[in-house]
């Protein structure tokens, strides 16, 4: 055995080991997020749908209550 072979493998109890980060999303969580995604945007449109629909209902309420005083037509 010569000496050029050999390894000398530095042990410094200062240093930690770092764990390298992967780019790896599990098909089960890829799932889950793009459900609770689904989940937000329904939310959303139902929301912005109650509003729209309230809205109308208030202008209608009020067209309603001054219509007999206003010549819209």
């Amino acid at each position: 055995m010569s000496r050029d072979n050999n390894k000398v493998i530095e042990f410094d109890t200062k240093k930690k080991k770092k764990l390298k980060a992967l780019d790896y999303v599990s098909p089960e969580k890829k799932e889950m997020l793009r459900k609770r995604k689904m989940e937000k945007q329904k939310k959303i449109n139902r929301m912005r749908t109650i509003k729209s629909v309230g809205l109308f209902l208030l202008i209608c309420i009020i067209l309603y209550f001054l219509g007999p005083g206003l010549k819209l037509f």
